[in-house]
């Protein structure tokens, strides 16, 4: 009996206490700019962009970053099948927003040409300039091709 008297008292006080406020309907959203006006998009500075309105670029050129890729791989480490002379990779990384690469990836003919060239990209220190898009600095994918001669 007392456990009844004690559901019922709860459960009145909740009806009885309880409080039922009109809250007024908020006004419709509109569009506080007018049409003629543009308004800049944000851009999102984690994304990878493939395609920016600037690209990013390596302080003296792209020609200057293969040529220091050339100068610095140790090619008598590569051992490549079939006593190819043609080895040709092409190395994809990101260029982050401080002009450092980060995501290092090469695919080309040969594995151990592929190894060392990602071992090289990851050791020039130059930083790059980095992508822009809409006049802000952006994360970008960058893509190079390159060819090598074992003599």
């Amino acid at each position: 009996m007392k456990n009844f008297i004690l559901i019922t008292a709860i459960l009145s006080s909740g009806i009885t206490f309880g409080q039922y406020t009109n809250s007024p309907v908020p006004p419709p959203t509109t569009n506080r700019y007018p049409s003629s006006i543009n308004v800049p998009s944000a851009v999102d500075v984690l994304a990878i962009y493939e395609d920016p309105d600037q690209i990013a670029q390596f302080p003296e050129g792209i020609e200057a970053y293969r040529n220091k890729i050339k100068k610095l791989a140790n090619l008598d480490k590569v051992k490549t099948t079939n006593n190819e002379s043609s080895l040709k990779s092409a190395i994809s990384f990101v260029v982050e927003r401080d002009g450092t690469i980060t995501d290092v990836q090469v695919v080309g003919n040969d594995e151990s040409f592929a190894s060392e060239i990602k071992k090289v990209a990851l050791n020039i220190k130059d930083r790059w300039e980095p992508a822009k898009l809409k006049g802000e600095t952006v994360r970008s994918k960058f893509r190079v091709l390159l060819s090598m001669y074992k003599e």
